[in-house]
């Protein structure tokens, strides 16, 4: 059985998995036995819960308009928060904004 996985920046990976065998065509081009109701006839998976938007120190940076030496600062110092996967930084988007919100002045 194939499970259809969304990656990043919307990429669809196959999983392959034991179990029930319908035959299908795989995303990726290749002939492989697949479960439909796991694979889904949409062509245009769901896109990503807001709550699970996540972007790259460049992405947030280009999207404030500052630059990601300001962003480092800002996340080093504690203001942004901020999730680290291995050497891989990533922000969440509602935490950037609740961030931006505490520095409003005025």
């Amino acid at each position: 059985m194939i499970e259809a996985v969304l990656g990043t920046h919307g990429k669809v990976f196959c999983r392959h998995l034991a179990g029930r065998e319908n035959h299908s065509i795989c995303p990726t081009g290749s002939s492989r036995n697949a479960d439909t109701a796991t694979l889904g006839t949409d062509t245009h998976p769901s896109p990503p819960r807001p709550e699970l938007d996540l972007l790259t120190e460049q992405e947030l940076a280009r999207h404030l308009k500052i630059c990601r030496r300001l962003l480092c600062h800002r996340r080093v110092d504690g203001l942004i928060s901020y999730f680290k996967m291995g050497k891989a930084v990533r922000f969440r988007v509602a935490d950037v904004a609740a961030a931006i919100e505490r520095m409003r002045v005025g």
